[in-house]
């Protein structure tokens, strides 16, 4: 398989990332198949890309003679508004925002009224651990309902990340506490079953243009495996020839599984985490993305959201305390070998969102990898991971026993450490506020090991 087909496929697979934001220096990727939907503030270009053929810059064409269309039983134009709007009433209490410093997304409440919220992994990749509350925090904001409309409160509320699973694309928050607006909201419940093809279906989130609690329509139009089932992996599996095939199966294989639904509810970046519903007003779904922008799509028509099935698993045991979860090995599409010590033998992956600049580094600083290409995670050894997105961090194997051990983070992008994590009896556990280099060869208990990294830094 040619390397640019493999690098293809690798970014089909990939839950793409639409960012603007900027991350330790480093802008990310926007060479994309599907575009995840957290937004970060600011976003005009993306915004100006969203706007309808006959909006020019900074302006929305506008028609003094326009009505709004009724819609009603005897209309002949069915009873998809009359499904909103109830839908609206009754569940846009239990859907709020969630506010990072660089984005935001959505989320909603789950029944029991005890301060639970689900959204998307990649709506709080990027939030900063709180030594306070033991994880990662995230500002939540809510709103109350006045004459039929919801209106924002002006205070939010904190919420701390307790689960977060990048394989799902879900993430669980729980309130530090219930503000008043929110204490007689009782939450939203998941569908006992799975929505038909063309069933109707209501979404409700925060995106980036136009208003908060927006409310929208559709029908399911599919469901699937996500990515094999994706239909530009099976035409290129159809299409490919015997060789290429199987290159294509070895990616897939690599690939984390997840049961999406395809809609045409028309989504937005600042929806992702957002509940879409069925006519009776239970979750059937988490919205998590979209099509990248492409001649080839026209947008608004698909939708993707994650099954209420794959949220029951994630939910299916509440924990008691924030699960800390960080992960050494990158979520990028490129990877090529690198020399750092200039002795000739590749000693370090160099990772990329983008094919230019540099996202992560894996260093094998003993360079005792036996590297299998099709197998990169499997057996390649790295003692020293250093990642610059979300934010930066550096991963140590003190020991060299194969097991990432320590994790030092610089949540200000300063180049400074600011928090050590210590991996025991199988979790990260916060150690200790940091100071000094991210990078820092002391770590390392063999001698040899820290020569060598002393050698690379300079």
């Amino acid at each position: 398989m040619t390397e640019q087909m493999t690098q293809r496929l690798k970014s089909l697979t990939a839950r793409g990332l639409l960012c603007t934001v900027l991350v330790g220096g480093l802008s990310a990727c926007r060479q994309t198949t599907s575009q995840t939907l957290a937004v970060p503030p600011g976003a005009t270009e993306d915004m100006a890309m969203m706007q309808p053929p006959s909006a020019t810059s900074g302006q929305v064409a506008r028609h003094d003679d326009w009505q709004p269309a009724v819609a009603g039983p005897d209309s002949g134009e069915g009873t998809r508004g009359f499904t909103s709007a109830k839908v609206y009433a009754a569940a846009a209490s239990s859907v709020v925002i969630v506010k990072l410093a660089d984005s935001h997304g959505s989320g909603f409440l789950l029944t029991g009224n005890e301060g639970w919220i689900v959204t998307n992994h990649h709506v709080i990749e990027s939030a900063k651990f709180d030594p306070e509350y033991g994880g990662p925090v995230a500002d939540i904001l809510y709103g109350h309902m006045v004459d039929g409309w919801m209106q924002l409160e002006a205070v939010p509320a904190k919420a701390v990340i307790y689960r977060s699973d990048k394989a799902k694309d879900l993430a669980l928050l729980k309130l530090v506490d219930i503000p008043p607006a929110l204490a007689t909201v009782a939450g939203l419940t998941l569908a006992p079953a799975q929505p038909g093809p063309g069933e109707e279906c209501v979404s409700i989130g925060h995106p980036a243009a136009g208003s908060l609690w927006s409310v929208r329509t559709g029908e399911v139009t599919g469901s699937g495996i996500w990515p094999d089932e994706r239909i530009e992996i099976i035409m290129s599996r159809i299409s490919a020839s015997s060789k290429d095939k199987k290159g294509i199966e070895q990616i897939l294989a690599a690939q984390p599984k997840l049961k999406v639904y395809y809609t045409n509810v028309g989504v937005n970046p600042g929806d992702s985490g957002g509940p879409l519903f069925n006519a009776a007003g239970e979750v059937i779904g988490v919205s998590f993305a979209i099509p990248a922008f492409s001649e080839d799509v026209r947008q608004g028509t698909i939708s993707y959201h994650i099954t209420t099935g794959e949220l029951r698993d994630f939910i299916a045991q509440l924990p008691e305390a924030p699960e800390l979860n960080f992960e050494p090995w990158p979520d990028m599409a490129y990877g090529t070998m690198a020399d750092n010590t200039g002795d000739g033998k590749p000693d370090t992956i160099v990772f990329s969102a983008d094919g230019e600049s540099v996202g992560a580094m894996l260093v094998d600083v003993d360079q005792d990898s036996n590297y299998d290409s099709a197998r990169p995670k499997e057996t390649w050894d790295y003692e020293l991971a250093v990642l610059r997105l979300p934010s930066p961090m550096a991963f140590y194997d003190t020991d060299n026993d194969g097991q990432m051990d320590r994790l030092r983070t610089d949540t200000d992008g300063d180049g400074q450490a600011d928090h050590e994590f210590r991996f025991i009896d199988g979790r990260w556990v916060y150690s200790r506020s940091a100071t000094g280099d991210l990078v820092d060869a002391r770590a390392f208990t063999d001698l040899n090991i820290r020569k060598t990294v002393k050698l690379m830094l300079k």
